[in-house]
């Protein structure tokens, strides 16, 4: 017989009220409700848990163990449901998210200042890994992930996509030129990220901006690799090779004129950007308010 835990309840309720008829009345339940329900539990656990006579009810050994055992029940269940209708309300307690150390950098955590701002009863704990981690084994609330998602039991809200451009320093463009076009990225110095590398061969996807057309490799000579472009800025802002890089990593760079865009008319992929959670678990307020804080700052699609 499957449990149910509300014989136990109720069976617990008659202990207390010290009578089927005065537990009835609290319950609000008919007599013979109540008493079927403990006969019920007494049949699913096998023995007999009250004494019943005329006059009085009595706990047999077993009901006195049982009892004892299942009377915090009822204050545990009423914490319980504080508890959820406490995590339904102000967003509090420790969000803990991962992402790469470029994107940590770039773009987490300039935001995480007016997050604390709008949320201070939450805290961050930002894990930096490459690694596609077990969200729910490494207790992770949040992954913020480029680039195409591998099928699994994770739920994704699509935040934005950012392009891919070359760029260089004014001072390799001074000492060596511009390609002036794809075909010739094999004549530079590249500083690429290992996913540049494919079957033993490095290039670059590229197509031209607007036209929709698909994306064509073009071979690159790299002199530095690294797993993370982030690691790669300080030999690109001295003059030590082409960057192919996205507008979330440049823009500022961009702006204090470290670096400046070449293949004018060209753009790489456009990797989107996803928070992925848990899937089939009540998204906690600390959960719902960071990503409802990061959908409008990340303006949506960026002209890919």
């Amino acid at each position: 017989m499957p449990l149910d835990m509300n014989d136990t309840l109720v069976f617990l309720k008659v202990v207390e009220s010290g009578s089927f008829t005065a537990a009835a009345d609290d319950l609000r339940l008919p007599k013979t409700t109540v008493s079927r329900r403990v006969r019920e539990l007494e049949q699913r656990l096998g023995v007999q848990l009250l004494h019943r006579t005329t006059r009085r009810l009595g706990l047999t050994e077993a009901g006195t163990l049982y009892f004892e055992t299942c009377r915090a029940i009822p204050g545990l269940l009423a914490k319980a449901d504080a508890v959820v209708d406490q995590l339904r309300g102000v967003p509090r307690g420790t969000l803990r998210i991962t992402a790469s150390y470029s994107l940590s950098v770039n773009l987490l955590g300039p935001l995480l200042a007016d997050f604390r701002a709008a949320c201070p009863e939450v805290g961050i704990d930002l894990v930096l890994n490459h690694r596609t981690l077990d969200l729910v084994g490494e207790e992770i609330d949040l992954a913020l992930r480029m680039g195409d998602l591998p099928d699994s039991s994770m739920a994704a809200r699509w935040l934005t996509t950012f392009p891919n451009r070359v760029y260089a320093s004014p001072a390799y463009l001074a000492r060596y030129g511009a390609p002036a076009h794809p075909r010739d990225l094999g004549q530079h110095a590249a500083l690429a990220t290992r996913v540049a590398r494919r079957s033993g061969t490095h290039a670059w996807p590229m197509r031209q901006d607007g036209t929709g057309e698909a994306l064509a490799d073009y071979p690159i000579h790299p002199v530095i690799e690294a797993d993370d472009p982030e690691v790669l800025k300080a030999p690109l802002f001295a003059g030590a090779g082409l960057m192919m890089a996205t507008d979330m990593i440049m823009a500022r760079h961009a702006a204090q004129r470290l670096v400046v865009p070449v293949l004018p008319g060209w753009v790489g992929r456009c990797p989107a950007l996803h928070a992925v959670f848990p899937r089939g678990q009540v998204q906690s307020p600390k959960l719902r308010a960071f990503i409802d804080f990061l959908v409008p700052r990340l303006g949506g699609d960026h002209l890919c």
